[in-house]
């Protein structure tokens, strides 16, 4: 008998020692998992993000206060392979065409629109990055008054002959569940 295996009351040894094949692989995973050493980042994960993402991010806000779609749309890569997700149920626009068609929209309303950017999160692997923010989107309208909705920003950027272009803008009106 082996000395670990005692007889619990009313088990009879036999239906351990039959269970023990199955139980130690699990404990022995349990175990590994508990010890294993943390993620390691990427080979080519930056530990301080290029400065010209955050820039990019700046650069969309200023053209959307400005209302101004042909710097808007430089911002992105100069391909169909962009996109735009708005905060509103419809609001999904692929390619160069839709996002700038949307956009031409967007800046004909009664009011401007920026964005308050606090505390971005910003990620790099080599020339891909990635930007959230939780802030707000602020309306301004043509008497000066303005009005502040919580808003989220989540962006896809790439980085092309040294320059960020945006590849996806994801927006978010977070609202209680």
């Amino acid at each position: 008998m082996i000395p670990l295996m005692r007889r619990l009351p009313g088990t009879p040894c036999r239906r351990l020692h039959a269970l023990l094949p199955a139980l130690l692989p699990a404990a022995l995973l349990a175990s590994a998992c508990a010890h294993r050493s943390p993620v390691q980042p990427a080979a080519d994960e930056v530990a301080t993000p290029d400065p010209g993402i955050m820039a990019a991010v700046r650069a969309m806000n200023d053209v959307c206060a400005r209302r101004d779609l042909p710097g808007f749309m430089a911002l992105f890569e100069d391909s169909d392979a962009i996109a735009l997700i708005g905060s509103d149920t419809g609001e999904v626009f692929k390619g160069r065409d839709a996002v700038a068609g949307f956009m031409k929209r967007l800046f004909a309303l009664p009011f401007t629109f920026s964005f308050d950017l606090p505390d971005p999160m910003v990620g790099q692997r080599g020339d891909s990055a990635w930007v959230f923010v939780d802030g707000a989107m602020i309306h301004t309208a043509a008497d000066g008054r303005s009005r502040r909705v919580p808003y989220r920003i989540t962006a896809v950027l790439a980085r092309h002959a040294g320059a960020w272009r945006w590849q996806l803008f994801s927006g978010a009106s977070p609202r209680p569940e």
